[in-house]
């Protein structure tokens, strides 16, 4: 589904006349490719490498959602053979409760003294983590976050229907935050600034804290 309904744009983007869900689809399409990825709620797969001194990994995309429940598995491999060849030493095996504490911004704390992390093996290898789990916004929900967002949408939509996507940027008012000015003709760099048929980096910015982690690690 779409980030906004069309019954939406007008409390979030109340100036667009005419506007209709390919105004929503365009908007929603350039937040997922600043982002990188969906930001609707979505199934995940990952694999992680341990160590036998691993006690917490991070997973890429969060809010992760209670439901379905996570599964979490992991089993110990990286046993090479002469050739340097990598193997697999066991199958996959499901966590249990007691095993791990996995928050809502995806760090998986894991219980190495006392739980099934441990194998009942002398873990010298490195051990690979599988998690299978659910994560990002549900856009239907009624809460402050899920409205702001909508309302960042709505100010997207508003900036992509205006003569300024069209020409370049010169001014930004974004309501009750602020007004910014560049120079015409100013290229799109850190700053925020946009060219032609570009939209402001400012404008997404209100999505930079759901970047997958690896992104906002190593950026």
């Amino acid at each position: 589904m779409a980030l906004l309904t069309v019954e939406e744009l007008e409390t979030y983007a109340p100036e667009v006349t005419g506007a209709t869900s390919i105004d929503i689809l365009v908007a929603q399409t350039a937040i997922e490719a600043w982002l990188g990825f969906s930001i609707e709620q979505t199934q995940r797969i990952e694999i992680l490498q341990l160590t036998v001194r691993s006690k917490t990994t991070q997973l890429s995309y969060h809010p992760i959602a209670d439901t379905p429940a996570p599964v979490i598995e992991v089993r110990q491999g990286n046993e090479r053979d002469r050739l340097d060849r990598q193997s697999v030493v066991t199958d996959w095996l499901t966590l249990q409760a007691g095993d791990y504490v996995l928050d809502a911004t995806g760090l998986i704390s894991l219980n190495t003294l006392n739980s099934s992390v441990s194998f009942g093996f002398n873990l010298i290898s490195a051990t690979d983590l599988r998690a299978t789990y659910t994560a990002g916004l549900d856009f239907t929900q009624d809460t402050p976050e899920i409205n702001a967002l909508k309302a960042a949408t709505g100010q997207i939509i508003a900036y992509q229907a205006s003569d300024h996507f069209k020409s370049g940027v010169i001014e930004l008012d974004i309501k009750n935050q602020f007004r910014q000015k560049w120079a015409s003709g100013s290229g799109s760099g850190g700053s925020g600034m946009s060219g032609a048929g570009r939209t402001p980096e400012t404008l997404f910015r209100p999505f930079q804290k759901y970047k997958p982690r690896s992104g906002i690690l190593a950026g």
